[in-house]
């Protein structure tokens, strides 16, 4: 169905890692990552216009995409083997946490299974990913120390479809950018990723059924 080639790996990766699905804070972005996502060729113009703003301040916007989309005209375009996203986004996890550079209070104040995951991605080096996206080493790196730098402002769109939705292994790549971003504690921040409070609706009456069943004459 439609969610299965959309949405779904999005929703229910991001919701593993953070318990819901986050959204961006677009326009106060400073580096903006987005792995197979054309947010210029999509129906979000409200989100179109708020990278817009971030982009007139100076945002660093790179697009991870095997094809040259409207979106990578806005920024530095990196051609990515199909379904490599998950691969390059596991060695930016690793240069995180093997140089050190990932916000080290948040994931303490807010994460749990850190070490296993320290120990976990010592496997997916840069070098290693050079395979599945043909992205040198030393590019990743670069981006990572990059992104570190501007965080807690840097954000790895969750995106939909693209990166996400098409591929095999699209949700193991959304779980992976939501890790990244986790990495980076920008969730709650300026710039970063933030969860919408729940409004108060109050309750509904559930009388039993066979309350519903006179009020509507039929009991």
């Amino acid at each position: 169905g439609h969610a299965a080639n959309c949405f779904a790996n999005r929703n229910v990766g991001y919701s593993a890692v953070f318990g819901a699905l986050p959204s961006v804070d677009y326009e106060n972005v400073k580096f903006y990552l987005s792995p197979g996502r054309n947010l210029l060729g999509g129906i979000k113009v409200s989100e179109v216009a708020a990278l817009a703003k971030a982009k007139a301040n100076g945002a660093r916007i790179v697009v991870l995409d095997p094809r040259h989309s409207e979106l990578a005209g806005w920024g530095e375009w990196i051609p990515i083997k199909s379904a490599g996203d998950l691969a390059f986004l596991l060695a930016v996890a690793n240069v995180l946490i093997t140089e050190g550079i990932y916000n080290k209070a948040w994931v303490e104040t807010h994460c749990n299974g850190f070490e296993q995951l320290a120990e976990g991605i010592r496997e997916y080096t840069p070098e290693w990913q050079e395979q599945h996206t043909d992205i040198p080493a030393e590019k990743v790196r670069q981006l990572a120390r990059e992104m570190a730098a501007a965080a807690p402002a840097t954000v790895v769109d969750p995106g939909w479809h693209g990166g996400n939705g098409m591929y095999w292994n699209g949700y193991e790549a959304a779980r992976a950018g939501a890790i990244v971003n986790a990495l980076l504690g920008n969730l709650g921040a300026k710039g970063g990723l933030k969860l919408s409070p729940k409004v108060a609706l109050g309750t509904i009456d559930n009388p039993p059924e066979g309350a519903v069943l006179e009020a509507a004459g039929g009991g």
